[in-house]
């Protein structure tokens, strides 16, 4: 009998010989091969009810919250083979399945009396009919924005009647953007062109009252509002008991958590569900609040109408405001337009108090529950909410912990990761726990059972200490900020990740369709990198949410068919995921998906999937290089399914060491390492590499297909090639290489068909068929940065001449005006902030006299071909660091140091070091003349200065900026001693000074110094990648006065910096220590020092 065979998507339990488990962070079958698993969320129709429509743009019941159904999301039963069947042929059988806690739960908080079973029920047939096509899934708590109420979807509308919050009241208060509420009354309103709106500021809404406070209280509850307290019957029984009070973040969490429970009970038993993820997208609302004047504009998107939260308190209670307005500008994603008057009119957007509402419909303290708890009162004769407690946010107020501080991801996300994860995997200890950070963040250690790495300066310094969830997998999410923002692109694209932690902004662009995938690659990259330092490389990773606007420049594609943009984006990001080897699920497959409203939520318009019908909309064309496959009801109405159904390897007899597939040429290339396994006793299966090859894109051509060794079948029937290796004891390595075979009649056809699609009149069109395919062929993006570049090169040096010719280049550098966010910062001891470039000239007296380092001499031991070294005047702090180094400057050098002559019982040493830089810096600029306070790094292999403009956010008030930069152009390597700065500092001037450590840092020497606010050091590097590695670095720092002391051999554990934080790719990272109180000087005693690249955009 001949076995039965399945195609390599299929991941039932029969094509994988039992259930899906995770092996040192792969996902694998039973056979133990690993399985690269991709697919599609499904879907975003599924965060509105079907009853009333709850398409965001419609108004009609939209408060009727209590009686929606949601039954018939994401598609109707009778239509789920199509769709099922669609996945299959697209090689995507991987669905992430929407599920908000509205879905189930609108009626009421008590999840014994008030869950939808019909829904539950819909669910339930709907995930029974996935084996037969070889699918799994896995449910997503998804949420945006908290819930459709406050602008974005997940949870109920009575949570909000029960931390007190009037839903109605939310579009007239400010308290959040409701799209189809807000839409309608601009409708009605005189039009004011200085306020661009529209469902496109949605994003903001996480900073407004209604979502931050929800968000709060659901998180620390307890913690934030000890007075709110909400009676209930006990969760944990369904029998009649009497009701108990508990916090509201109890009454909150537990209903969403035994919802979600009660749901997993149901499909415990089910083959294909995987198991599930907590919650989308968390926001850690008003907990460790930026500051109620303004909130960090490198963090939080400001767009439209954004009062800060105090304004926002203020209008929430009825008191008008003026408030800025925020619209679209470059470089910086937005700024301030005017700003604008809002009158609530005397409208709150808090409930009063109803003594007789029964227990599910609480209704809070019956005034703002922030007003309630002394954070807050109105100052009539000023007509602003005056704050009461600034650091309100930051500490607990239960009663025994009051003044504890806390942290948004130890003290509450992590706890309620593995309590949620516990009750959903009560009947099936299989179901893996998805789970995800904030958005654009790196999550923080999570330390393992057996112990781990802590140390790092990535993420939010914290550590996660409760016990890990069971099966855990990291599944962050990945957008392209700049396009989402913007909905345009073209030639260029930014790296936002980089640029949000200090890249330099020219290093940070990349151009053409190679250089955006070099783009995705490296960020995607650094999120499973990150991921993996923090969780272990045991924990595997799958992009939960990845996904394009189809909607971008000006929507054009839908007029005119031409999708090519969209689909430079979607293969860029699907082949940095390829390089990486990270499955992933697309955002999203929608069949309710319209031109006219996208996806039905707040006009967004990612699917993968068009349901219009071309012959009733004439304006509206789909992709041109689908239309071969338009009467195939399997890929009717796709868009950019060319790059999105390709060939990979789906099931894989060992790891995956290098995959590429040319999308133009059709040409797969696939590598593998396979390791040595005993042949007895193992099923063949176990050996056997399954390769999709989809008939979308091969049917029609003669394949060549080369194997380095082993046998190898074809199954076109089945999209499958099947390749068997010889079993062995050894590991070995193994590659395939797919073509076609009539490759020139192929390109000649693509370039016959974009010419018949009546596309927009293009430079290619005028040209002969041969030279367009040739031109197909080439790499323009190689092109056009290299004459990019050029040009920008060319540019800079005939500025650099003609202002030195001038001997105006020093004039220029020394009274430069920095912007006027510099304005904005408070510097000690000078009433104007100074020039970035700007240095005082100091002599060696006025450093003895003790201006930041108390140095008796200063010894320079060679010429310094370095620009200069800032002095923020009276004290200031020096500049922090943004480097410029090709890899190889990176070499680890010799050392040797003398000492200094110090004042009695201090020590310090001058440190000599290798370097290499241009001296056109030093022709221009006196160098030695303008040293102030030197500066040690004991470095292994670098030690560059000059200053450059740092950019602050507007926030910034209290921050001590330390800054340094390396010349990026070299020429020549010098000998440098830079003698050390520190020595016994009055801590009440720790804010004012940065000490560093000199040579006994790095071999376990003590240092006798009192420990400053910031300190910098930089200990081994080894070597870094081809790209240029940087840093810029910014930090937000309390004034420690006088909690900052290190004695001697505090340090003399070091080395001072860990080892892993330059590695290929990745930004050079110099630390920073950061002295609030024993923990941080403890850490610091281990030998590692922490360092937070803040963020812009």
């Amino acid at each position: 009998m001949v076995p039965q065979t399945f195609a390599a998507q299929d991941l039932s339990e029969a094509a994988v010989g039992g259930s899906i488990a995770i092996n040192d962070g792969r996902f694998v079958d039973a056979f133990g091969r690993t399985l690269s698993l991709r697919g599609l969320n499904i879907s975003g129709s599924s965060k509105l009810p079907t009853t009333p429509n709850g398409l965001s743009h419609l108004t009609d019941g939209f408060y009727e919250h209590r009686t929606v159904t949601f039954a018939g999301r994401p598609f109707p039963l009778d239509e789920a083979p199509l769709h099922f069947r669609r996945l299959q042929a697209w090689g995507l059988p991987l669905v992430r399945l929407l599920v908000t806690w509205e879905s189930i739960g609108h009626s009421g908080p008590d999840p014994s009396a008030d869950l939808d079973l019909e829904y539950i029920a819909y669910l339930r047939q709907l995930i029974q009919m996935m084996p037969q096509y070889g699918i799994k899934c896995f449910i997503c708590a998804h949420q945006d924005v908290w819930s459709r109420f406050s602008g974005g979807s997940g949870a109920p509308g009575w949570t909000f009647e029960a931390a007190g919050l009037d839903i109605e009241a939310f579009p007239d208060t400010g308290a959040a953007y409701v799209h189809g509420q807000d839409e309608m009354r601009r409708a009605n309103a005189p039009v004011n062109e200085k306020e661009p709106s529209g469902p496109f500021v949605w994003p903001s809404g996480y900073q407004k009252l209604a979502a931050s406070t929800m968000a709060t209280l659901f998180w620390a509850g307890d913690a934030l509002a000890p007075k709110l307290q909400c009676r209930r019957r006990p969760v944990s029984t369904s029998a009649e008991t009497e009701e108990e009070t508990v916090s509201i973040k109890d009454y909150l969490q537990d209903a969403f958590v035994e919802a979600f429970g009660k749901l997993a009970d149901e499909l415990s038993d089910l083959e294909s569900c995987l198991g599930f993820e907590p919650i989308n997208e968390p926001h850690r609302g008003l907990i460790n609040l930026h500051d109620f004047h303004g909130w960090n504009y490198n963090t939080d998107l400001h767009i439209g109408h954004y009062p800060t939260f105090a304004q926002a308190l203020a209008l929430g209670s009825g008191y008008a405001q003026t408030i800025r307005y925020y619209v679209k500008s470059w470089p910086f994603p937005t700024r301030v337009s005017h700003r604008s008057y809002l009158d609530p009119k005397g409208r709150s957007a808090w409930l009063p108090v109803d003594g007789d509402k029964p227990t599910n419909q609480q209704h809070g303290l019956g005034e703002c529950v922030w007003k309630a708890h002394g954070v807050w009162s109105w100052d009539e004769k000023k007509k602003t909410a005056k704050i009461l407690h600034r650091n309100y946010f930051d500490i607990d107020h239960r009663p025994g912990r009051e003044g504890t501080k806390i942290e948004w991801y130890h003290d509450f996300y992590a706890p309620f990761l593995k309590k949620f994860c516990d009750r959903v995997s009560r009947k099936n200890e299989r179901f893996m726990s998805f789970f995800e950070p904030i958005p654009n963040e790196f999550i923080p250690p999570w330390v393992p059972e057996k112990g781990g790495r802590t140390k790092q300066s990535y993420a939010v310094n914290t550590v996660l200490d409760v016990p890990r969830p069971q099966n855990l997998v990291y599944a962050p999410h990945f957008y392209d900020l700049n396009v989402l923002f913007s909905k345009y692109h073209a030639w260029m694209s930014v790296n936002v990740q980089g640029l949000s932690r200090g890249m330099f902004l020219p290093l940070a662009l990349y151009f053409g369709a190679s250089g955006l995938r070099k783009n995705y690659r490296k960020q995607l990259g650094n999120i499973a990198k990150h991921g993996s330092k923090s969780l272990g490389s045991h924990v595997p990773t799958i992009i939960g949410e990845i996904g394009i606007p189809f909607d971008v420049n000006g929507s054009r594609a839908f007029k005119t068919g031409q999708y090519d943009v969209q689909r430079d984006l979607m293969n860029a990001l699907i082949a940095g995921m390829e390089d990486n080897h990270i499955g992933f699920t697309l955002w999203n497959y929608n069949p309710h998906n319209r031109v006219e409203y996208g996806d039905g939520w707040n006009m967004e318009d990612f699917s993968v999937i068009n349901g219009d019908e071309p012959l009733e909309h004439d304006l509206i064309r789909q992709d041109y290089r689908n239309k071969p496959h338009e009467d195939d009801e399997l890929y009717r109405g796709g868009r950019v399914l060319d790059v999105i159904i390709r060939p990979y390897a789906a099931k894989i007899a060992g790891r995956p060491l290098r995959s590429n597939w040319d999308e133009r040429t059709l040409r797969y290339e696939f590598e593998w390492q396979s390791s040595g396994q005993p042949a007895a006793g193992i099923d063949e299966r176990a050996y056997l590499t399954e390769v999709f090859i989809p008939a979308y894109h091969y049917a029609k051509h003669k394949l060549i297909i080369t194997v380095s060794d082993g046998e190898w079948t074809h199954d076109e029937a089945q999209q499958t090639l099947r390749i068997r290796q010889t079993p062995s004891s050894t590991s070995s390595r193994h590659r395939l290489v797919v073509e076609i075979g009539d490759l020139q009649e192929h390109l000649a056809q693509r370039v016959a068909l974009r010419r018949q699609a009546n596309l927009p009149a293009s430079i290619l069109d005028s040209l002969p068929a041969d030279v367009e395919v040739w031109a197909e062929g080439v790499d323009w993006s190689k092109v056009f940065g290299t004459v990019f570049f050029f040009f920008l090169a060319v540019a800079v040096a005939l500025l650099a001449v003609i202002l030195q010719k001038k001997g105006a280049l020093g004039a220029v550098l020394s009274t430069w005006t920095p912007p006027r966010f510099f304005s904005k910062l408070s510097w000690k001891g000078s009433a104007q902030p100074p020039s970035p470039w700007g240095v005082e000239s100091q002599s060696l007296s006025r450093c003895r006299r003790g201006d930041g380092g108390g140095v008796e001499q200063m010894r320079v031991a060679h010429e310094l071909d370095v620009a200069h070294l800032e002095d923020h005047v009276q004290g200031q702090p020096l500049a922090r660091i943004l480097q410029h180094l090709h890899r190889p400057l990176l070499r680890v050098a010799q050392r040797r140091h003398e000492p200094l002559v110090r004042e009695p019982g201090e020590r310090a040493h001058v440190v000599r070091i290798p370097l290499a830089v241009h001296a056109l810096l030093s022709s221009v600029l006196d160098v030695e003349d303008r040293l102030a306070h030197p500066l040690v790094l004991p470095l292994r292999g670098l030690a560059l200065a000059v200053k450059v403009p740092h950019r602050l956010g507007e926030q910034l008030r209290d921050v001590r900026v330390l800054a340094l930069e390396v010349v990026p152009n070299i020429m020549d390597a010098h000998n440098v001693a830079l003698p050390a700065l520190g020595g016994a500092v009055d801590a009440q001037q720790a804010h004012d000074v940065a000490v560093v450590g000199v040579e006994e840092l790095a071999r376990g020497g003590a240092v006798d110094a009192h420990l400053v606010d910031l300190g910098g050091v930089v200990a081994d590097v080894l070597d870094v990648a081809e790209d240029v590695a940087q840093a810029v670095l910014r930090e937000e720092v309390a004034d420690v006065g006088a909690q900052a002391h290190v004695g001697d051999g505090v340090l003399a554990r070091g080395p001072v910096l860990g080892r892993e934080a330059l590695e290929e790719d990745e930004a050079l990272a110099v630390d920073e220590v950061l002295a609030e109180g024993g923990e941080d000087l403890a850490q610091l005693g281990e030998g590692e020092v922490f360092l937070r690249r803040f963020s812009y955009m």
